[in-house]
């Protein structure tokens, strides 16, 4: 666990990250929560806090996909402390409804992982706390009572009720999977996990023009420390520019289920998906890496079997 910014701590999994932020006197609030294997790793990040006096006092998911809501619920009841999200993200936490399916004809890494995680309806408890609808400078609404410096600010897309937090004092924000901050969408830079501004999560970006106004939107905010829910930290004045720019020219497919007509959904959840659209492109980079692994081991194979000729 590493203080990617004051008072906000990084937990970094494989693919995934989540956060702990210092709020008010002896407390703190677990920000996203990883799949549900995290628990350890999320313990051990709150023993580190509790020594430094703050005890959990509340969940906050940016959205309730698997990757994020892994463990909400098992420390929302150790604690007995609630689980903020969004009000249009109920439908899809309490039971009752499916996300979206992800669109994997896009093609890259994301897409090829999303085909293995479980999206089915989860139920976690009844300790869900819903935000209220507005933007984050309204006077009324935005605020967390347990992170009164933060607002959380609508950012639709992704998926129907994802949020961000801004602390405008130092200009961080906690993006979730609005934006990413290495490029998912591409093996190679997967593999080499070169930091920049890009897509969060793209096969799970269920309305593209929800997606794009709420790049644009955070852009406004100039961060100059950008925590996403996929990729490295971003510090540095340069973080704004770099963001305004992607914001600019927001990379949309040029084809994908959700690309012509994004997904459409009320307070019960989704009522409105486009047919699934079929594309060769999702399995090419699989099919390269698989077949680079493949000639990998069999070059091993063939070293090993003439080292034992006589």
């Amino acid at each position: 666990m590493l203080e990617a910014a004051p008072g906000v701590w990084i937990l970094e999994g494989t693919f995934v990250n989540a956060y702990l932020v210092e709020g008010r006197a002896g407390e703190c609030v677990l920000v996203d929560s990883g799949f549900s294997y995290w628990r350890a790793s999320i313990e051990a990040g709150l023993r580190v806090l509790e020594g430094r006096g703050h005890r959990l006092a509340a969940v906050f998911l940016t959205h309730g996909h698997a990757d994020h809501s892994g463990c909400a619920r098992f420390f929302s009841e150790r604690y007995r402390v609630p689980i903020y999200v969004h009000r249009l993200e109920l439908p899809f936490l309490d039971g009752s409804s499916s996300y979206p399916p992800p669109d994997a004809s896009i093609g890259g890494p994301h897409a090829f992982i999303s085909r293995l995680v479980d999206e089915r309806p989860r139920d976690l408890g009844g300790r869900l706390m819903a935000l209220d609808f507005g933007q984050a400078w309204c006077a009324s609404e935005g605020q967390v009572p347990e992170l009164p410096e933060w607002r959380w600010i609508h950012t639709p897309g992704h998926s129907p009720g994802h949020v961000a937090l801004f602390r405008e004092r130092d200009r961080v924000l906690i993006a979730g999977d609005a934006l990413g901050s290495a490029n998912f969408d591409r093996w190679r830079n997967m593999l080499r996990r070169e930091p920049g501004v890009w897509r969060g999560e793209s096969p799970y970006i269920c309305n593209w023009s929800q997606a794009r106004n709420s790049v644009r939107l955070l852009a406004m905010l100039q961060p100059e420390t950008l925590l996403c829910g996929h990729g490295p930290v971003l510090h540095g004045r340069a973080v704004a520019q770099q963001l305004g720019a992607f914001a600019a020219n927001y990379p949309v497919p040029s084809e994908g289920r959700y690309v012509e007509t994004g997904a459409r959904y009320d307070d019960t959840g989704t009522f409105q998906v486009p047919p699934a659209r079929h594309s060769s492109r999702a399995w090419v980079g699989p099919a390269i890496v698989l077949g680079a692994v493949i000639a990998a081991r069999a070059g091993v194979t063939a070293r090993r079997r003439s080292a034992r000729l006589p």
